[in-house]
This record gives C-alpha cells, structure tokens and sequence, in this order.
C-alpha cells in the first residue's frame, strides 16, 4: 500500500493542547509505522491504569498485523497477494475482513459507475506507482492493453461462502483507496471493546474519533491546505463519534520530462487525472466508507464528484484550484450541516 499525506491531525491537536490549561484527564499515546506511512492512537481517561494501556496496545498491534497479514500488497506472502499472483478462476478462499472490505469497495465502485476500483493496480504500477512501479509512463498500445484487464465486475465476492473469484485471471487488485480507513474502523472496535470512551485513532490522515480529547472538548482535526511545499490549515474539525477522511493529489506525485504526473488514477481511462479538483474531504461515521468515497471523487473532479456527493448524502467538503495556491471552498448541505451542528 501506498503511504498517503491527508490530513495534519496530530500536528493541530499538539498545537491546540499547548494553548491550553492543565488537562483534566489523562492520555496515552500510541504511535508506529504502518501500511507504508504512520499510526497514532490517543486515549483519554480520568485514570489509565498500567494494564488497560497495555492491553490497549495489544489491541492495537494485533489489529495493524491483522490487515498486513491480509491486505498488503508490499507482502508477498499476504492474502490479497497470494490471490494476486493466482492465475485460477476458480473460487479463493478469504477471510471474513477481506470479504468486507472488498464488499464495501464493491459497493462504492457501483455508486461511482467504476471511478473507483480496486482492480486498479496494474494501472497504477504502470503510471510510475505502487511497490513495483515502472520507471516511465505507458506508451498507448500498452495503456491500451492494461486498460482492458482492469475492472470491479470481473471480481466476484460471495460472503456466504468466504471465497473470491477472477473472472480474468489477470485481475490484480490493490486497496490502496480504503484499507487505511478499513483499520481506522477495525481499531476503532478494538477500543470500543476495550471500552474505552474517549479516543483518536489516525492512519495515514485517516481519523476517527470518540468521546473528547484531554480538555474535555472534541477532537480537533485539522484539514491541510493542499499546497504542495508547505503545511498550511485550511479548517479545523470539531470530531466527536465520527470519521474524517481527506484526499488529494497535492503531494503524491512524479515528474517525468517536467511533467507532473498525479498518482490518483482513473481507472476508467487508464490515465491519471488532470482536473482542478485539489482535495476532498468527507466526514462519516464509517472511516472505510469515506476513504473510498474520497478517492471515487478525487478520480470524477469537481462537478461529477460533487453530483456523486450529493446522491450518496455525502457530508463532503472540496477545494478546487483557482489559480496559484487559491482554491474556491465548495460544500456539500450535509457538510454545512456538520458545521452548524459543531459551531463552525
């Protein structure tokens, strides 16, 4: 999986804590590297005893290993690359977590008519991208090529039976677009198992949030301003009981003959995109469903994506270039809802 720079979390809540009065509860920081990027889990709690941080960083870890051990394509021996490498279109068997993320990734595949598609990857390591990416661009008879090998329809998942199936043998799929949020999830009922009240779980720019922090308030989750040689704030998110999901093409990207080349690919067209659409930022109570819907709008702009917003009741907040470093702030009714209901 690719590492992703999304939002500034961390950075804002470190901010924010040291303009502040003594904290009332205690926190507990958890932090690591994972799926190619970082992981920080903040717990807060009037007392937190040895044994529930301990216990708490088992959760976590357990839970990081699990999705590694399933859904990294960087690991030869995962599960998803064990199906990758399969030639067979009979059934494979797949654990329930791999049937659910990609059941969810089926669904928003369906919902964007194909913007987003986990059987994306051969486009991408194509476009210079992914573990194994190729030095320079396709020419057109291979782009040609791979695009018709790409396609959600050609796997099938039957969750009654545990198994997925290619349809074409050469299917590969990659869940760069929503497993950081299928973690954020899973880590989340980790905790909630734990019952722990008050958390913030952050993969890669992927949060989720529960109860308040340290001060007794929301989180607050800063959305980064998408300039690509700076670390600017655009907004800052009071999050309680939610997900925040931020994507953009701002910082991910390659050069090649000083062409700028976005690692967000259509997989629709085979090539990556070149619209002014900078990012887009969704709030969800499910962190796995607002990753994906981030990437389905990042691949369709700013117009299509924000007619597919407003179908799926998206509380969706984009940036669109509007020259140099300006950006024009569109928002869906549903974000302008969050926002009143948290005093924004």
């Amino acid at each position: 999986m690719l590492p992703r720079t999304r939002l500034i979390a961390p950075a804002i809540l470190l901010l924010l804590a040291a303009c502040s009065r003594q904290p009332a509860f205690q926190e507990r920081v958890f932090t690591g590297e994972t799926q190619g990027t970082t992981y920080t889990v903040r717990i807060v709690a009037p007392r937190i005893a040895p044994r529930d941080a301990q216990n708490a960083d088992s959760g976590i870890r357990a839970t990081l290993g699990l999705i590694d051990r399933l859904m990294s394509t960087y690991r030869p021996d995962s599960q998803i690359s064990l199906f990758n490498r399969s030639a067979s279109t009979d059934p494979f068997d797949a654990t329930p977590e791999l049937i659910d993320v990609l059941e969810t990734a089926q669904q928003v595949s369906h919902a964007s008519n194909g913007a987003f598609d986990v059987t994306v990857a051969l486009l991408v390591r194509a476009w210079g991208f992914g573990p194994d990416g190729l030095p320079e661009p396709p020419p057109p008879d291979e782009l040609a090529r791979l695009r018709d090998l790409v396609g959600y329809r050609a796997l099938e998942i039957n969750p009654t039976q545990n198994t997925l199936r290619k349809t074409r043998p050469e299917i590969t799929v990659d869940l760069n677009g929503i497993a950081q949020g299928y973690t954020v999830d899973k880590l989340a009922l980790a905790l909630d198992a734990l019952e722990f009240q008050n958390y913030m779980i952050e993969i890669g720019g992927e949060v989720k949030a529960r109860g308040h922090n340290a001060r007794g308030i929301p989180w607050q989750i800063g959305v980064e301003r998408p300039i690509p040689n700076a670390r600017e704030i655009q907004l800052v998110l009071p999050v309680s009981n939610t997900a925040v999901s931020t994507s953009g093409d701002y910082r991910k990207y390659r050069e090649t003959g000083g062409v700028r080349i976005s690692h967000t690919i259509d997989p629709r067209t085979g090539r990556p995109i070149e619209h002014k659409l900078a990012s887009v930022t969704i709030v969800n109570p499910s962190c796995t469903l607002a990753d994906a819907f981030c990437t389905a709008i990042m691949v369709l702009g700013p117009e299509d994506g924000y007619q597919l917003a407003l179908k799926e009741n998206l509380a969706a907040l984009m940036l669109i270039h509007n020259g140099p470093e300006n950006f024009t702030d569109r928002q869906t009714p549903q974000f302008q809802a969050f926002l009143r209901t948290t005093g924004n």
